[in-house]
């Protein structure tokens, strides 16, 4: 059978959320919210279509486990310092190990970001550890230098744009393949990754074909 998104919550599970739960308690409610499709066979197994959610499904589980090996056990254990010693351990000494580069240790970041987000917003946990500053210090720099500082987003709005129009950007792919949307989804990923990386000036990019002020010389837009 097939399905596409998971039914309501149960009653149970309604009268059994909060702080004192697991980190896994709502990993397969949250990965199959982010399939493109769920195909479940005989035994209750489920398996989930989409790149976006198969890279879930190897990243969180493995944050889960170094987790809970370390102590942190249920989502009140968890606190942006928690964070930042997982970040430090598995992302930042891998990346200066040169395992992997710091665009994949930025990546993974986020992958768990996201997770705890959802798990705030079913009320797991009040706010996401993965967004404050003290978790995201102990971080490798971006690899794109300190020309992401000439512009005027923090590094925590920076942060949270990017997971927002990436995941939405895997998703458009995932649903549509090459048509319009999934386009258009990949265009703005690219747009908001150069003006939050490169320190460029929107106007330098952009530029409306009303506003022929000098300067102004960037792709001309128009409305969908």
């Amino acid at each position: 059978m097939s399905d596409t998104k998971p039914h309501g919550l149960s009653v149970e599970d309604r009268d059994d959320r909060g702080p004192h739960r697991r980190l896994d308690a709502p990993l397969s409610k949250f990965l199959d919210d982010k399939a493109k499709t769920i195909d479940v066979d005989d035994e209750g197994n489920h398996s989930r279509s989409g790149s976006y959610v198969r890279d879930l499904e190897r990243v969180i589980p493995g944050w889960i486990e170094w987790m809970t090996g370390h102590g942190y056990e249920t989502f009140a254990d968890l606190d942006g310092q928690a964070i930042g010693e997982w970040a430090r351990s598995e992302l930042a000494a891998r990346a200066k190990s040169g395992e992997i580069s710091a665009r994949t240790a930025w990546k993974y970041y986020r992958y768990v970001s996201a997770y705890l987000s959802y798990c705030s917003g079913w009320e797991y946990m009040a706010g996401n550890p993965a967004e404050t500053k003290i978790a995201q210090s102990t971080m490798p720099s971006r690899e794109s230098g300190d020309s992401s500082d000439q512009q005027f987003w923090s590094p925590e709005q920076r942060a949270t744009l990017m997971q927002h129009v990436e995941q939405r950007a895997y998703e458009a792919i995932d649903e549509y393949g090459d048509g319009r949307a999934a386009y258009e989804a990949a265009r703005d990923r690219a747009l908001c990754a150069l003006l939050g990386y490169s320190g460029v000036r929107g106007a330098e990019l952009l530029n409306s074909p009303h506003d022929d002020r000098e300067g102004r010389s960037g792709a001309t837009w128009a409305a969908s």
